[in-house]
């Protein structure tokens, strides 16, 4: 077992992937668990929750009336079994117009996402993980999301996004709404530009103010805000949920500190862009070998390795950009 707690740009740096004098990646010779500091080897396990959540395959094109309607029935059966005793008002940065953006297209759906909930259902079902409570479509919603009670693990399978600062300074022309917006408020905050997106997100603005709706960016503030207390994994089955602002010192700010602090003990999170197909592979063999009893990062490592052996899917690009930051137990 290799602890790592980099510092500075080697946070993007998947160690797994490197190659070693005799041509061998290392993940075949090493076991990698990524820690934000040492000090987390010292940490007393909380008494761990019950259940799975899933959010997958959101409905980015949701209406905001739709919206409202699904938030009302949902968050009433959330409330009904306990809800999460932290909840973030995020309308204080919210209100920009994705049509007042030139060139911004919107979020597109991903066709696996569906599938690799449906298969990590069945998987952890009858496990020591269950029961497991699915939300996807109209139902993957920021306010469901925001209003949950921690669950043991939680599966967020969806886009993910990470907004560097230099953007934000340049030319607002080709970029999203939530990019938009925390320009015109010269937030420098890595926090605000970091993030997960739910149902809606592509009618962000849209009478969502006089709805009270949220706008289905969930940012990485308002996810640090939330209460996790319990939740030993977080797997964000996402595109460069890993990244965030880098400086010398102080780690990474962004989804990886964020659920950190809402008090989650451990992370699977990707460095770069997934793809879809093999994303959804890879979380099956994963969640199998957890349900088989591997402890975290033996079941991640081992589905990297089914993934590198088979054939086609040698290429690091296919496996290597999941990695484990916390527990590896």
């Amino acid at each position: 077992m290799v602890y790592l707690s980099p510092d500075g740009e080697l946070n993007r740096v998947p160690f797994e992937a490197l190659v070693d004098t005799r041509g061998r990646y290392l993940i075949e010779r090493y076991r990698f668990a990524y820690l934000t500091s040492g000090a987390e080897l010292l940490e007393p396990k909380p008494e761990p929750a019950r259940g799975t959540v899933i959010f997958a395959a959101p409905d980015f094109d949701l209406g905001v009336r739709r919206r409202r309607a699904e938030a009302d029935t949902l968050l009433a059966a959330v409330a009904a079994h306990g809800s999460s005793s932290l909840r973030p008002e995020s309308a204080a940065y919210r209100g920009t117009r994705s049509g007042e953006v030139p060139g911004w297209q919107g979020w597109v759906a991903l066709p696996g996402t569906r599938q690799e909930a449906a298969h990590v259902e069945r998987e952890l079902a009858g496990s020591t993980y269950g029961p497991v409570q699915v939300y996807q479509g109209r139902e993957a919603l920021e306010e469901v999301f925001e209003g949950m009670r921690a669950p043991r693990l939680l599966h967020v399978a969806t886009h993910g996004y990470f907004f560097p600062d230099q953007e934000l300074r340049g030319s607002t022309d080709g970029i999203g709404p939530e990019q938009q917006l925390a320009r015109i408020r010269g937030t420098e905050n890595p926090l605000l530009r970091s993030g997960l997106v739910l149902a809606g997100a592509n009618a962000v603005g849209a009478e969502t103010d006089s709805l009270g709706v949220d706008d289905g960016w969930l940012t990485a503030e308002e996810i640090g805000l939330l209460n996790l207390q319990g939740t030993e994994l977080v797997v964000l089955s996402a595109c460069e949920t890993g990244l965030g602002e880098v400086r010398l010192g102080e780690g990474v700010s962004g989804l990886r500190r964020a659920f950190r602090y809402a008090g989650a003990r451990t992370l699977v999170m990707s460095l770069f862009l997934v793809e879809d197909q093999a994303t959804q592979e890879l979380m099956g063999r994963f969640y199998r070998r957890l349900k088989a009893g591997h402890g975290k990062l033996e079941a991640l490592r081992g589905a990297q390795l089914e993934m590198m052996r088979r054939k086609g899917g040698a290429h690091p690009f296919y496996w290597a950009s999941f990695v484990l930051v916390g527990d590896p137990e």
